[in-house]
């Protein structure tokens, strides 16, 4: 199984369309399963890939990426992350295995509490194990990073085993590379 977490400093250069180009390709035309973890509070792949009652129910019955972290890093309880995880999401009919694990608006809210509370190696080994366990289910792990370097996109650039970085031919783009390139520099 590999993992790779789709980010760029800049926003709107398409890692989220991107994302689920590549998991449908994979999942429609090459056999492969795939399981996407939107971890963007825009939540745009989880509004992209989900059907819009799957998931308003998803977040009513808080059953998001959200929720699970907020439960087992904040509140300490147990939790199984394949029960937040959605099935059937994409459209394409071909494309029958590619799961969703949906994202919530109220991810800079958990991000805030973590950071607060001093639990961000929690978050880190909470995102590993998932990363770990989803060998036993998908061939491929897509996360869909926000903008930026916050929390969770550190998070996940550091627990992914690769990274594809979307950049529109632009000045604002092209430098988002350079600061990836000095984050990752930084402190491997």
């Amino acid at each position: 199984m590999t993992s790779i977490a789709i980010m760029n400093a800049k926003g709107g250069v398409g890692k989220s369309t991107l994302t689920m180009a590549i998991a449908e390709t994979l999942s429609a035309f090459h056999d492969k399963s795939v399981l996407l973890i939107d971890a963007d509070g825009q939540m745009s792949l989880s509004l992209m890939m989900a059907p819009g009652n799957k998931l308003a129910e998803a977040r009513a019955k808080e059953l998001t990426l959200v929720n699970y972290f907020a439960r087992t890093i904040l509140e300490d309880k147990d939790a199984l992350w394949p029960e937040y995880v959605m099935t059937d999401v994409s459209d394409l009919e071909e494309a029958g295995s590619i799961f969703l694990l949906p994202g919530e608006m109220d991810l800079p809210l958990l991000e805030r509490e973590v950071s607060a509370r001093g639990r961000i190696a929690e978050l880190r080994v909470a995102a590993r194990a998932i990363l770990s366990e989803a060998k036993q289910y998908v061939d491929l792990v897509l996360v869909d990073c926000a903008p930026g370097i916050s929390v969770m996109t550190e998070t996940w650039l550091r627990e992914c085993e690769f990274h594809l970085v979307p950049v529109k031919p632009d000045f604002l783009a092209v430098s988002g590379l350079e600061y990836l390139r000095r984050f990752r520099s930084r402190n491997p």
